[in-house]
């Protein structure tokens, strides 16, 4: 077999991992939030898990290279410029893989979970289930929204619930995993410095506490007003169409 033919076959395993069009038997799909997003992940437990773990081996890395810093400024200090590479040179030949090898490495494959995996399958997976139940609604429910709104909803439904998931096991988990190592790390070295530290978190958590409320309710009140755009658009567009319609008769 051919490099060629072996790296097709690979590729097509890796996004075929999620089949777009498979679906559940259960007929209505929950109205909560939470559960809306959870009942699709649940289909697709093996690609966010293979991401939850690179989102924390990504923020493990970025720790370390914190900690490599202080380590190599230490190592610096206290060798001798002559003897530096014949005393040291397993340790730096190990920063240097943890740089340009596994870190590479880490955001390689934390990329190709994303976009190869999930971005083409579970996205569709989600908009394809909500589009068989849409089209099994009855006809008054077409008459009292637009076909593109409806249309739009369909395939931003996919996104949003995608995008938030990977946001939340690639970003935050990321994030938290840094947070953590440097807190400890940080510790170890100076009390203070990690008191700094977590004082800073706790910061960022209120932050995000008091104002993520306001930014809801904000994005609620846009909607709201795009959507009465649309209808007032909407209505402002059927009654040339009406008089087309007529003429056309």
């Amino acid at each position: 077999m051919s490099g060629e033919g072996l790296r097709d076959r690979v590729w097509r395993s890796v996004e075929g991992a999620i089949d777009p069009f498979q679906d559940t038997d259960r007929e209505v799909l929950p109205e909560d939030a939470w559960r809306f997003i959870l009942y699709f992940a649940n289909q697709a437990k093996g690609a966010f898990a293979l991401l939850l773990v690179a989102g924390g081996l990504a923020g493990a890395i970025d720790a370390a290279m914190y900690w490599s810093v202080g380590w190599l400024v230490d190592l610096l200090g206290r060798s001798q410029p002559a003897t530096l590479f014949a005393d040291h040179w397993p340790a730096l030949l190990g920063l240097l893989l943890l740089i340009l090898v596994v870190r590479s490495a880490v955001m390689v494959g934390s990329a190709v979970i994303e976009q190869q995996l999930i971005v083409p399958g579970f996205y569709s997976m989600v908009r394809w289930q909500a589009f068989r139940r849409v089209i099994q609604q009855p006809y008054g429910f077409y008459q009292n929204d637009f076909a593109g709104r409806i249309a739009t909803k369909i395939m931003q439904g996919g996104e949003a619930v995608g995008d938030f998931i990977v946001n939340v096991l690639q970003t935050m988990w990321s994030f938290l995993t840094f947070v953590v190592l440097a807190i400890t790390i940080l510790v170890s070295l100076d009390p203070l410095m990690g008191l700094v530290v977590t004082l800073w978190f706790a910061g960022y958590a209120a932050i995000v506490y008091f104002l993520l409320p306001e930014m809801r309710r904000a994005g609620r009140e846009t909607v709201g007003g795009a959507f009465l755009r649309t209808r007032a658009i909407g209505r402002q567009n059927d009654p040339p169409g009406n008089y087309l319609c007529q003429l056309a008769k």
